[in-house]
């Protein structure tokens, strides 16, 4: 019997771009250290580890107004973090993401090509991707990016990858679940969900859009309620909102202010000011990060499609795939950018816009008649020169679990954290019946009346073991001291605990009651119903 065996092109093909999409971001993983970024000191490591243990019903906002995110993705992080195993298998899980991404950006480059695209032309495209502000940034980091951009792309290349009808309505509705999967996982993530509904409007008759925006709208209902039904039920059983604390002046919560708690900082504060985003990208500034940054890709990825979307008009005829192909990619980057950039403007959530200005690029030079190989060379050192990357925070470590060695504090205590330093993480080390409290943070402050920072001061107030002040450090302790003693009448009750690990200077403070805490036990205020 005589079996066919794979044509040895295929098989090099294939090699080719496993060498692209593995090799590469390994390399940047090793170049950039492991993760010790201000996010997963605040809260990629306290939110798994208070949801599986059950910190969450003893503490009070540690982690800031981030306390309550979905953990569900950090899960797996986390147990890698407590296993005892190497630091660097946590970064390998999360430079698995971008690994992915790298994948489906070829296969969507093989997509859109007008021929088979060359060896050259894909590693232009993997260089361009992989050293793009957000993605060289946040590769092997656990800000959860690399997670979005990865189901983005898939369920572009899903709605992408189809000739003729067959099996057309169940790629829509597998591409809206695995959309709807990551915005329950992670909610910035709602942009391209908008954008992919856009680009269903397009290329097809009333009947078909109709049935595509049905069928995506269908899978994303039921990838969101599968990843945060559950966390959402929670936080509304609990606060009487499903995504708290966001979006509290809709839900009005007693436990926190009723106010959207969004980061606006970012954010454009006119049209025109967002139209300009991409040209103000191209120049060094805090403005979208809070770190200097500069990138290219957004201008280019617009200018791009464009252009490919112009060529394709005038070369192929109504109604063939390549043309509608472009035409949704086009439509659903545009839409994504304006649904990016109005409530946020943070460029980190932007990385899939990002990878795609870098695909558009690497297509339409593919459609050189000669020069393409000079064209994409040229294109990779001018892009890549004109980028300017944040340091989001890495250290130089492979001890496990960060390197906490767990302090010596009895089991009866109380830790009370009373700045906006990311101390989150610090719970890991912690007894599981010594309470972790925050007053002051980006949530909690001792001026404010609500339920939440009023069951704070009673947690406080009726203590009946060891109180410890947990700060970063000598740097933060005066201030957090201050406030402690003006509020709470806490005082410091001698020298400072050391509280080692590798992610940050941290101690623990021993504190004693004040004279005037006997008059303290009546209620601050009365916080709403």
């Amino acid at each position: 019997m005589k079996f066919n065996s794979p044509d040895k092109n295929v098989i090099t093909r294939w090699a080719w771009i496993s060498v692209l999409a593995i090799a590469l971001p390994m390399v940047v993983m090793a170049l950039q250290g492991t993760d010790g970024n201000w996010d997963l000191r605040n809260y990629h490591l306290y939110d798994p580890h208070a949801w599986l243990t059950g910190r969450m019903a003893m503490d009070i906002a540690p982690a800031q107004l981030q306390s309550w995110h979905n953990p569900l993705l950090d899960v797996p992080l986390y147990l890698l973090v407590m296993s005892g195993l190497s630091a660097h298998w946590a970064g390998l899980w999360l430079t698995l993401p971008y690994v992915v991404s790298i994948f489906l950006l070829l296969r969507l480059q093989r997509l859109l090509s007008p021929a088979q695209p060359s060896w050259f032309s894909q590693l232009i495209l993997v260089a361009l991707a992989l050293t793009g502000s957000t993605a060289y940034s946040t590769l092997a980091t656990s800000t959860n990016d690399g997670f979005v951009a990865a189901a983005i792309l898939a369920s572009l290349w899903l709605i992408l990858n189809q000739d003729g009808q067959a099996g057309i309505y169940r790629r829509w509705l597998l591409a809206g679940l695995v959309a709807g999967a990551i915005t329950g996982l992670k909610l910035t993530a709602i942009a391209y969900c908008f954008g992919l509904a856009f680009a269903a409007l397009i290329g097809a008759g009333a009947k078909e859009r109709l049935l595509r925006l049905c069928h995506l709208a269908l899978g994303g209902a039921l990838g969101f309620l599968l990843t945060y039904a559950y966390w959402g039920w929670h936080l509304y059983a609990t606060f009487r909102n499903p995504f708290f604390p966001y979006y509290n002046d809709i839900f009005h919560s007693p436990y926190a202010l009723a106010a959207n708690y969004a980061d606006g900082r970012f954010k454009p504060h006119s049209l025109w000011e967002a139209l300009f985003c991409p040209i103000q990208l191209l120049f060094k500034s805090p403005k979208f990060s809070g770190l200097l940054q500069s990138d290219p890709r957004l201008l280019i990825g617009m200018l791009a499609l464009s252009g490919l979307y112009l060529l394709h008009r005038k070369k192929l005829p109504d109604g063939t795939s390549q043309r509608s192909r472009i035409g949704m990619l086009l439509v659903f980057f545009v839409s994504s950018f304006l649904l990016w950039v109005f409530p946020s403007g943070i460029y980190r959530y932007a990385v899939v816009l990002e990878m795609l200005g870098c695909l558009a690029l690497v297509v339409l030079l593919q459609w050189l008649p000669r020069g393409r190989n000079i064209a994409l060379l040229a294109a990779a050192v001018l892009v890549t020169a004109d980028t300017t990357r944040p340091n989001w925070g890495h250290i130089k470590t492979s001890e496990p679990m960060a390197g906490i060695v767990p302090p010596d504090i009895s089991g009866d205590s109380l830790v009370v954290i009373a700045t906006r330093k990311p101390l989150g993480y610090l719970a890991l080390g912690l007894p599981g019946s010594v309470p972790l409290v925050a007053v002051s943070n980006n949530m909690m402050d001792p001026e404010n009346c609500t339920r939440l920072q009023e069951r704070a001061r009673e947690i406080i107030v009726h203590h009946p073991g060891p109180i410890w002040l947990l700060t970063d450090g000598e740097a933060g302790r005066e201030k957090s001291q201050s406030l402690v003693a003006e509020h709470y009448d806490l005082e410091s009750a001698g020298d400072c605990l050391p509280y080692q690990n590798a992610l940050g200077a941290a101690q623990l403070c021993p504190q004693k009651r004040g004279l005037a805490f006997a008059t303290m036990h009546g209620p601050a205020c009365v916080p709403g119903p």
